[in-house]
C-alpha cells in the first residue's frame, strides 16, 4: 500500500506547481513524508528512499 500511495503522491506533485516546490524545499525525506500525509498518502521514509533509489 506504502508504494501506491507514494506514486499517488508524486503523480499529484507532477500537476502541482506549488507542491513541486514544497517537495523541493523539503529539507529532509521526513519532510517529504509529512507534506505527503497531509495530504492523505501516507508512506515511510524507507518507501521513499527505496523510490529515490531507483
Amino acid at each position: 500500500m506504502s508504494k501506491a500511495q507514494l506514486g499517488a503522491f508524486f503523480a499529484k506533485v507532477d500537476l502541482d506547481p506549488g507542491l513541486q516546490q514544497q517537495v523541493h524545499d523539503a529539507k529532509d525525506s521526513a519532510a517529504i513524508v509529512a507534506i505527503a500525509k497531509a495530504l492523505g498518502h501516507p508512506f515511510t521514509e524507507a518507501t521513499l528512499a527505496r523510490h529515490q533509489r531507483g
